[in-house]
């Protein structure tokens, strides 16, 4: 088919290890194979492609426009999770113009008109690494990424005159995710943000027995729906958790049957670095934790140690004044902040 890549023939194309093996990456009228991009440098390999006038990403079965290769590209490092391939994709000045130009709107030619994170609910190969997958994940939504941007379904004549929130949209990342039974994907996707469609039905109207993958994940979407951003701890890179606690995240925030941010830190792996975060957090003020209070806090913080300085120059203080200024941080500011009135 000309303009219409599938998921499904995507897995195929990139997991036939036989062509990236024998180095066939050029079909015999001049197309180029996306298998070179996984099998070799991907830098070199993605240049080429941009700088081609057509792409078959299996070499011969069926071959897009160029305006299409950075797509198909985002596509296959996602669903191989290749985070090298997409921080590139991402960052290079050479191809961030195209990605960029449907990072939030739904490719009309290719995967069902999705957008980059629907496809990632797609195309996961069970194969694949979870945490480079999450990696992937992380870095769409770091570059812009919208988790509720929605598909394309096309325009219905009928309703285009009526009021309708959703009317001419398909399916929301979060909504690809159940239907594929992907968890993975609903828990990243709730934890970056995602918002529980409206129109959803109740648990209660749907069965375990029909859909049973897809109701474990509807599930978690459900039961999740009361959390604060920092219950999803598990699922959150260091920036995202780093801007969390820099705004307004309360780590004591308590939800039952989860517990706290707090807690739920301490249940995780001492290596989980979002984890690490937030109990470091949890520690008394520090010039070493200034950094992981709020804004407000931290002009607080500024407001303390002035006064500090202040009062060791005063006639009131002690003839050593840089006593004074040394130990003021050690010992009266940590009384001075409070993460329950940040």
């Amino acid at each position: 088919f000309h303009r219409s890549v599938s998921s499904e023939c995507l897995r195929r194309s990139m997991s036939d290890g036989s062509a990236s093996e024998s180095g066939e990456e050029e079909g015999q009228d001049g197309r180029m194979s996306l298998l070179g991009i996984l099998s070799r440098n991907p830098v070199d390999d993605i240049q080429r492609l941009l700088e081609s006038e057509t792409f078959a990403p299996d070499g011969e079965s069926f071959w897009v426009d160029k305006p299409d290769v950075a797509c198909i590209a985002v596509a296959t490092a996602m669903a191989f999770a290749r985070p090298d391939v997409m921080r590139y994709l991402l960052t290079d000045e050479a191809c961030c113009a195209e990605v960029n130009s449907f990072l939030n709107f739904p490719s009309f030619s290719l995967f069902h008109e999705r957008t980059p994170l629907g496809v990632a609910m797609n195309t996961k190969n069970a194969d694949c690494k979870q945490q480079e997958w999450l990696e992937c994940v992380w870095l769409l939504v770091e570059a812009g990424a919208d988790v509720d941007a929605a598909a394309f379904c096309g325009e219905d004549e009928e309703d285009e005159d009526e009021e309708d929130d959703y009317v001419d949209q398909g399916d929301v990342p979060l909504e690809a995710a159940v239907e594929n039974g992907l968890l993975i994907g609903a828990q990243v996707l709730r934890a970056m943000g995602a918002t529980i469609p409206s129109y959803w039905p109740p648990l209660a109207d749907l069965s375990r027995d029909e859909e049973p993958g897809a109701y474990d994940v509807f599930e978690f979407v459900h039961r999740s729906a009361d959390w604060s951003p920092l219950h999803f701890l598990k699922w959150l890179p260091t920036w995202r958790t780093l801007e969390l606690l820099r705004g307004d995240a309360d780590i004591h925030e308590r939800v039952t049957g989860v517990g706290t941010p707090l807690e739920v830190a301490q249940q995780l792996s001492a290596k989980h670095a979002s984890a690490a975060l937030v109990i470091q957090a949890a520690s008394p003020w520090s010039p070493q934790t200034h950094h992981l209070w709020s804004k407000v806090a931290r002009k607080h913080a500024v407001g303390v140690l002035l006064i500090g300085h202040l009062f060791a120059e005063s006639a009131f203080a002690l003839r050593d004044v840089q006593a004074i200024k040394d130990l003021w941080p050690i010992f009266v500011m940590p009384h001075a902040m409070s993460r329950a009135s940040d």
